[in-house]
Protein backbone atom coordinates (compact mmCIF):
# COMPACT_ATOMS: atom_id res chain seq x y z
CA UNK A 1 0.00 0.00 0.00
CA UNK A 2 1.25 3.40 -0.52
CA UNK A 3 2.30 6.07 2.32
CA UNK A 4 -0.50 8.03 3.58
CA UNK A 5 -1.58 11.42 2.47
CA UNK A 6 -1.42 13.99 5.20
CA UNK A 7 -4.29 16.11 5.28
CA UNK A 8 -5.93 18.13 7.63
CA UNK A 9 -9.77 18.79 8.33
CA UNK A 10 -9.34 21.98 10.37
CA UNK A 11 -8.03 25.26 9.41
CA UNK A 12 -4.95 27.06 11.05
CA UNK A 13 -7.50 28.58 13.61
CA UNK A 14 -9.65 25.73 14.33
CA UNK A 15 -9.73 23.22 17.08
CA UNK A 16 -12.98 21.09 16.22
CA UNK A 17 -15.09 20.92 13.45
CA UNK A 18 -18.39 18.82 12.12
CA UNK A 19 -18.67 17.85 8.56
CA UNK A 20 -20.87 15.97 6.64
CA UNK A 21 -19.33 14.40 3.56
CA UNK A 22 -20.24 11.34 1.13
CA UNK A 23 -17.65 8.91 1.00
CA UNK A 24 -15.52 8.50 -2.38
CA UNK A 25 -16.36 5.00 -3.97
CA UNK A 26 -12.63 2.84 -3.55
CA UNK A 27 -11.67 3.30 -7.22
CA UNK A 28 -11.44 6.95 -6.69
CA UNK A 29 -9.39 6.57 -2.95
CA UNK A 30 -6.23 6.17 -4.37
CA UNK A 31 -4.32 6.65 -1.58
CA UNK A 32 -5.26 6.20 2.50
CA UNK A 33 -4.91 9.27 4.50
CA UNK A 34 -3.57 10.53 7.88
CA UNK A 35 -4.26 13.33 9.91
CA UNK A 36 -2.63 15.26 12.59
CA UNK A 37 -5.67 15.46 14.21
CA UNK A 38 -8.04 13.41 15.84
CA UNK A 39 -11.76 12.46 13.84
CA UNK A 40 -14.58 10.66 14.71
CA UNK A 41 -17.03 9.63 12.17
CA UNK A 42 -20.70 8.53 12.37
CA UNK A 43 -22.15 6.52 9.58
CA UNK A 44 -25.48 8.19 8.31
CA UNK A 45 -26.46 5.77 5.37
CA UNK A 46 -25.00 3.72 2.42
CA UNK A 47 -22.21 1.00 3.68
CA UNK A 48 -18.78 0.48 2.54
CA UNK A 49 -15.31 -1.28 4.14
CA UNK A 50 -13.20 0.75 6.30
CA UNK A 51 -9.47 -0.21 6.79
CA UNK A 52 -7.67 1.16 9.34
CA UNK A 53 -4.95 -1.65 9.49
CA UNK A 54 -7.73 -3.97 9.08
CA UNK A 55 -10.91 -4.26 7.54
CA UNK A 56 -14.35 -3.19 9.41
CA UNK A 57 -17.53 -3.36 7.53
CA UNK A 58 -19.52 -0.27 8.42
CA UNK A 59 -23.36 0.81 8.16
CA UNK A 60 -25.42 3.46 9.82
CA UNK A 61 -24.93 3.13 13.16
CA UNK A 62 -21.56 2.88 13.45
CA UNK A 63 -19.20 4.93 14.81
CA UNK A 64 -15.44 5.17 13.53
CA UNK A 65 -12.75 6.23 15.62
CA UNK A 66 -9.66 7.44 13.79
CA UNK A 67 -6.72 8.58 16.13
CA UNK A 68 -4.33 11.44 15.12
CA UNK A 69 -1.42 9.88 12.73
CA UNK A 70 -3.26 5.89 11.68
CA UNK A 71 -3.45 5.80 7.77
CA UNK A 72 -6.93 4.65 6.81
CA UNK A 73 -9.28 4.93 4.00
CA UNK A 74 -12.27 3.02 1.99
CA UNK A 75 -12.02 -0.36 0.42
CA UNK A 76 -15.77 -0.63 -0.37
CA UNK A 77 -18.11 2.21 -0.85
CA UNK A 78 -21.80 2.32 -1.72
CA UNK A 79 -23.20 5.63 -1.09
CA UNK A 80 -21.59 6.27 2.59
CA UNK A 81 -22.56 9.00 3.49
CA UNK A 82 -20.74 10.35 7.11
CA UNK A 83 -21.20 12.83 9.48
CA UNK A 84 -17.28 13.73 11.14
CA UNK A 85 -16.07 15.48 14.09
CA UNK A 86 -12.05 16.72 13.56
CA UNK A 87 -10.48 17.25 16.99
CA UNK A 88 -7.16 19.24 17.53
CA UNK A 89 -5.52 17.55 20.75
CA UNK A 90 -5.14 20.83 22.08
CA UNK A 91 -9.02 20.97 22.70
CA UNK A 92 -9.56 17.96 24.62
CA UNK A 93 -9.73 19.49 27.92
CA UNK A 94 -11.33 17.93 31.23
CA UNK A 95 -13.81 16.78 31.55
CA UNK A 96 -14.25 14.90 28.11
CA UNK A 97 -11.02 15.19 26.75
CA UNK A 98 -8.92 12.53 29.35
CA UNK A 99 -11.04 9.93 28.60
CA UNK A 100 -11.32 10.35 24.82
CA UNK A 101 -7.81 10.70 24.59
CA UNK A 102 -7.48 6.93 26.47
CA UNK A 103 -10.37 5.41 24.00
CA UNK A 104 -8.28 6.79 21.29
CA UNK A 105 -5.12 5.74 22.22
CA UNK A 106 -6.67 2.28 22.67
CA UNK A 107 -7.67 2.43 19.10
CA UNK A 108 -3.80 3.64 18.54
CA UNK A 109 -2.74 0.31 20.24
CA UNK A 110 -4.83 -1.83 18.45
CA UNK A 111 -8.43 -1.91 19.95
CA UNK A 112 -11.15 -2.04 17.43
CA UNK A 113 -11.90 1.36 15.86
CA UNK A 114 -15.39 0.83 15.04
CA UNK A 115 -18.18 1.42 17.65
CA UNK A 116 -21.64 -0.23 17.47
CA UNK A 117 -23.99 2.89 18.42
CA UNK A 118 -27.63 0.88 17.83
CA UNK A 119 -30.47 2.27 19.28
CA UNK A 120 -28.29 5.39 20.15
CA UNK A 121 -27.76 6.34 16.46
CA UNK A 122 -30.17 9.51 16.65
CA UNK A 123 -29.13 10.14 20.11
CA UNK A 124 -25.49 10.32 18.58
CA UNK A 125 -26.39 11.97 15.13
CA UNK A 126 -28.59 15.02 17.00
CA UNK A 127 -25.14 15.31 19.63
CA UNK A 128 -23.12 16.02 16.42
CA UNK A 129 -25.20 18.02 14.51
CA UNK A 130 -26.17 20.55 17.44
CA UNK A 131 -22.54 20.83 18.40
CA UNK A 132 -21.99 21.72 14.11
CA UNK A 133 -24.80 24.64 14.69
CA UNK A 134 -22.56 25.72 18.46
CA UNK A 135 -19.00 25.68 16.42
CA UNK A 136 -20.56 27.67 14.18
CA UNK A 137 -22.27 29.78 16.48
CA UNK A 138 -19.24 31.61 18.30
CA UNK A 139 -20.76 32.97 20.93
CA UNK A 140 -20.06 32.67 24.82
CA UNK A 141 -22.91 30.83 25.23
CA UNK A 142 -22.63 28.31 22.37
CA UNK A 143 -19.05 27.25 23.60
CA UNK A 144 -20.52 26.19 26.74
CA UNK A 145 -22.95 24.27 24.81
CA UNK A 146 -20.17 23.02 22.79
CA UNK A 147 -18.55 21.36 25.43
CA UNK A 148 -21.48 19.86 26.78
CA UNK A 149 -22.01 17.86 23.59
CA UNK A 150 -18.56 16.50 24.05
CA UNK A 151 -19.50 15.69 27.09
CA UNK A 152 -22.64 13.35 25.43
CA UNK A 153 -20.76 12.25 22.73
CA UNK A 154 -17.78 10.80 24.78
CA UNK A 155 -19.96 9.14 26.90
CA UNK A 156 -21.86 7.01 23.77
CA UNK A 157 -18.23 6.56 22.97
CA UNK A 158 -17.26 4.65 26.11
CA UNK A 159 -20.69 2.89 26.47
CA UNK A 160 -20.75 1.45 22.73
CA UNK A 161 -19.58 -1.88 21.76
CA UNK A 162 -16.48 -2.67 19.35
CA UNK A 163 -17.08 -3.78 15.80
CA UNK A 164 -15.68 -7.24 14.73
CA UNK A 165 -12.82 -6.97 11.99
CA UNK A 166 -13.01 -8.69 9.12
CA UNK A 167 -9.20 -9.42 9.01
CA UNK A 168 -6.85 -10.14 11.81
CA UNK A 169 -3.88 -7.75 10.93
CA UNK A 170 -3.41 -4.88 13.63
CA UNK A 171 -3.58 -1.44 13.04
CA UNK A 172 0.19 -0.45 13.29
CA UNK A 173 3.50 -1.57 15.30
CA UNK A 174 2.59 -0.87 18.94
CA UNK A 175 5.97 0.79 18.84
CA UNK A 176 4.82 3.79 16.72
CA UNK A 177 1.53 3.93 18.44
CA UNK A 178 4.07 4.58 21.49
CA UNK A 179 6.44 6.58 19.62
CA UNK A 180 3.09 9.01 18.85
CA UNK A 181 2.11 9.16 22.32
CA UNK A 182 5.45 10.11 23.87
CA UNK A 183 6.04 12.76 21.10
CA UNK A 184 2.84 14.02 22.18
CA UNK A 185 2.93 14.32 25.84
CA UNK A 186 7.19 15.63 25.06
CA UNK A 187 7.42 17.90 22.07
CA UNK A 188 7.14 21.13 24.59
CA UNK A 189 9.75 19.68 26.65
CA UNK A 190 12.59 19.43 23.82
CA UNK A 191 11.73 15.61 22.42
CA UNK A 192 12.95 14.83 19.34
CA UNK A 193 13.69 12.34 17.14
CA UNK A 194 16.73 10.65 19.56
CA UNK A 195 14.82 10.78 22.57
CA UNK A 196 11.77 9.15 21.01
CA UNK A 197 14.26 6.36 19.46
CA UNK A 198 15.44 5.54 22.75
CA UNK A 199 11.90 5.41 24.38
CA UNK A 200 10.48 2.47 21.87
CA UNK A 201 14.39 0.87 21.89
CA UNK A 202 14.85 1.19 18.17
CA UNK A 203 17.37 3.01 15.90
CA UNK A 204 16.59 6.63 15.50
CA UNK A 205 17.01 6.24 11.60
CA UNK A 206 14.35 3.04 11.46
CA UNK A 207 12.09 5.43 14.04
CA UNK A 208 12.06 8.31 11.60
CA UNK A 209 11.59 6.23 8.22
CA UNK A 210 8.73 3.86 9.78
CA UNK A 211 6.91 7.09 11.26
CA UNK A 212 6.73 8.75 7.93
CA UNK A 213 5.97 5.46 6.13
CA UNK A 214 2.91 4.67 8.62
CA UNK A 215 1.82 8.86 8.68
CA UNK A 216 3.07 10.73 6.17
CA UNK A 217 4.43 13.05 8.54
CA UNK A 218 8.12 13.50 9.90
CA UNK A 219 8.87 13.35 13.44
CA UNK A 220 9.73 16.77 13.59
CA UNK A 221 6.02 17.74 11.75
CA UNK A 222 4.67 15.61 14.86
CA UNK A 223 6.57 17.99 17.17
CA UNK A 224 6.04 21.20 15.51
CA UNK A 225 1.77 19.89 15.46
CA UNK A 226 2.03 19.39 18.97
CA UNK A 227 4.02 22.83 19.96
CA UNK A 228 1.54 24.61 17.94
CA UNK A 229 -1.43 23.15 19.21
CA UNK A 230 -0.16 23.75 23.03
CA UNK A 231 0.53 27.52 22.04
CA UNK A 232 -2.95 27.56 20.74
CA UNK A 233 -4.19 26.15 23.99
CA UNK A 234 -2.33 29.17 25.80
CA UNK A 235 -3.26 31.79 23.71
CA UNK A 236 -6.50 30.83 23.91
CA UNK A 237 -6.93 30.16 27.49
CA UNK A 238 -4.19 31.93 29.03
CA UNK A 239 -2.96 35.70 30.25
CA UNK A 240 0.50 34.20 29.64
CA UNK A 241 2.92 36.91 27.24
CA UNK A 242 4.25 35.65 24.06
CA UNK A 243 8.16 34.93 25.87
CA UNK A 244 6.60 32.30 28.96
CA UNK A 245 4.41 30.94 25.74
CA UNK A 246 7.29 29.77 23.75
CA UNK A 247 9.33 28.66 26.64
CA UNK A 248 6.41 26.56 27.60
CA UNK A 249 6.52 25.34 24.08
CA UNK A 250 9.57 24.52 23.95
CA UNK A 251 11.13 27.48 21.85
CA UNK A 252 14.64 28.85 22.99
CA UNK A 253 14.01 32.28 21.91
CA UNK A 254 10.23 33.89 21.44
CA UNK A 255 11.40 35.49 17.75
CA UNK A 256 12.11 31.41 16.72
CA UNK A 257 8.11 30.92 18.28
CA UNK A 258 6.92 33.73 16.57
CA UNK A 259 8.12 32.75 13.18
CA UNK A 260 7.35 28.89 13.85
CA UNK A 261 3.71 30.15 14.33
CA UNK A 262 3.42 32.30 11.37
CA UNK A 263 4.51 29.62 9.36
CA UNK A 264 1.57 27.24 10.46
CA UNK A 265 -1.22 30.20 11.27
CA UNK A 266 -0.58 32.27 8.63
CA UNK A 267 -0.41 35.42 11.11
CA UNK A 268 1.09 36.15 14.37
CA UNK A 269 0.79 34.90 17.79
CA UNK A 270 -1.23 37.97 19.05
CA UNK A 271 -2.73 38.48 16.01
CA UNK A 272 -4.19 34.82 16.34
CA UNK A 273 -4.90 35.69 20.45
CA UNK A 274 -7.31 39.05 19.43
CA UNK A 275 -8.61 37.06 16.75
CA UNK A 276 -10.00 34.14 19.07
CA UNK A 277 -10.96 36.21 21.80
CA UNK A 278 -12.60 38.55 20.08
Amino acid sequence: MSPPRSISALEPHQSLRVDRFVAPLAHQATRPAAHPHATICLCLSGSGVFWMGCGYRVQPGHLILVPEGAAHGLQESKDLELLGLSICGSAMAPPWGPPLRVALEAVQAGAPAVKVLGHQHASVQGILEQLQSDLDGGAQADELAAQGALCQLTAQILRAQALPTLSPEKLQSQWVAQALAFLQRGATQGVGLQAVAEHVGRAPNHVASTIKARTGRTVMEWVIDARMANSRRLLSQSDANIEQIANRCGYKSPSHFQRSFRRAHGMSPGKWRALHRS
